[in-house]
């Protein structure tokens, strides 16, 4: 293990050691101890992370004008998406500048006439990572070049739930809670008060009618995929509730006694990255209700895969050019609440 790796793992031991104290899952004014270790180790966890990301964006893996690194056109997205995340969590100018080198105009509008002639593709998932990255790009660097496609993506992708049924056990690259969160962020930061309300309408209707223990939390436990079903969704009704009101529907939807625990590991390549994706929804659970049993949680799933850096610096075609850039996320959101 390199020293970088090893400095990792000993910060955020030390946060979990502190985190372990007595009562920590049940009193909230020991948080702000625990948020200062974890400020303190991200730096050095992003470095760690975003080399992965520097690497696969470079590459020519598809015939895409702009997102043709990474193995596939997701994955690219959100590869260009994490350099801008990182050049923000860092204040390192050249990872932003090297996303803007890597949106050209003109590239762009042939992905976005590409994605107009071709309605399913990369439906939800893609394109909601693609949304998430326009966000924060224009949000970071103050420049619109991805609006344009970022407006005619969301329309796309709020016509699919207007037309198919929202299915909150979906999983996977069909995940409708990634989607809408995503969807309602982009909507958020552009000031689309229309899509926002009919986002939360669909939101309230589909998934806010759940008033017991999630259903998907046996699946949860079993599963081999890369993205959660439970976590993700309290993270949705996060979205809709106030800290009080949501405080009261996680403890029943998703106790956190029962949550699943970190995968040790991992038996498929989509595994590597379930620690990390799970983090996120955590993140979002211990944000709106202030229980620090679940920001336990969200550091224990850090620890467990920062601990393997070969999980996410791994073989390319399974890890290298994806699970780094779902950490990067994991330590972003903490970091940059709302667009």
């Amino acid at each position: 293990m390199s020293c970088l790796n090893r400095g990792i793992v000993v910060a955020l031991a030390a946060v979990l050691i502190a985190a372990a104290a007595p009562g920590f899952s049940a009193v909230a004014d020991k948080a702000p101890a625990q948020l200062a270790a974890l400020r303190a180790a991200r730096g050095q966890q992003v470095r760690a992370l975003v080399a992965a990301s520097e690497r696969c964006v470079e590459r020519t893996d598809t015939s895409h004008p702009v997102f043709h690194g990474c193995i596939d056109w997701h994955s690219a997205a959100h590869g260009i998406w994490s350099l801008v995340a990182a050049g923000d969590m860092l204040h390192e100018q050249r990872l932003v500048d090297r996303a803007t080198q890597l949106l050209p105009p003109e590239g762009i509008a042939l992905e976005r006439a590409y994605l107009s002639e071709h309605p399913d593709f990369e439906m939800p998932y893609g394109r909601s990572w693609f949304l998430r990255l326009a966000a924060d790009f224009q949000s970071v660097t103050h420049d619109d070049r991805l609006r344009a496609m970022a407006d005619e993506v969301a329309a796309s992708v709020a016509d699919r739930f207007v037309r198919a049924p929202v299915d909150p056990m979906s999983q996977a690259y069909r995940s409708a809670s990634w989607a809408l969160i995503n969807l309602r962020y982009y909507a958020l930061f552009a000031g689309n008060t229309a899509l926002v309300h009919d986002i939360d309408a669909r939101i309230d209707q589909d998934f806010g009618h759940q008033s017991g223990i999630c259903p998907g939390l046996e699946q949860d436990r079993q599963m081999h995929d890369f993205m959660p079903i439970c976590t993700n969704w309290a993270w949705l009704i996060s979205l809709r509730m106030d800290a009080p009101q949501f405080r009261d529907w996680v403890h029943v939807f998703l106790p956190a006694a029962s949550l699943p625990t970190p995968v040790r590991a991992p038996t498929t390549a989509h595994e590597h990255g379930l620690n990390f994706s799970r983090a996120w929804g955590l993140w979002a659970i211990y944000q709106r209700s202030q229980d620090g049993a679940y920001l336990q949680a969200y550091q224990q799933h850090l620890q467990a895969s920062f601990e393997h850096p070969d999980w996410w610096t791994g073989t390319y075609d399974e890890v290298g050019h994806w699970v780094a850039q779902f950490g990067i996320l994991a330590l972003y959101l903490p970091y940059r609440e709302s667009p």
